[in-house]
């Protein structure tokens, strides 16, 4: 009795150990940071950001955002353009249509 338990747990010891966790995750679009937004002012911050694959109607060549990416894990040392995949919305708070939060973010070798 005590050969079948051991074996069963061996089995069991085995079958959690194959077991990997998927880390990919799925982003919503892709897009490219194209660098730093100068439409307002110069020490505004935010950024300019192009989505490859939005669906917006009438959407616009690049939307701009302000949200820190630094707490999204970006540094701010980055060498535009950069791709990146990305989740984000329309940020309705601004006016226009071009504004836009990213709530998750990450760079594309």
């Amino acid at each position: 009795m005590s050969m079948n338990k051991l074996l069963i747990v061996l089995i069991l010891v085995a079958f959690v150990a194959g077991c990997k966790k998927d880390s990919s995750a799925v982003y919503q679009s892709q897009g490219v940071l194209l660098g730093p937004d100068m439409g307002m002012c110069p020490m505004c911050g935010g950024l300019k950001v192009e989505i490859k694959n939005d669906t917006t109607k009438n959407a616009p060549a690049f939307y701009r955002t302000n949200t820190d990416l630094t707490k999204l894990g970006l540094t701010q040392t980055l060498n535009y353009p950069v791709n990146v995949s990305l989740n984000w919305y329309h940020n309705t708070a601004t006016p226009g249509d071009t504004y836009i939060s990213i709530t998750k973010i990450k760079t594309d070798n």
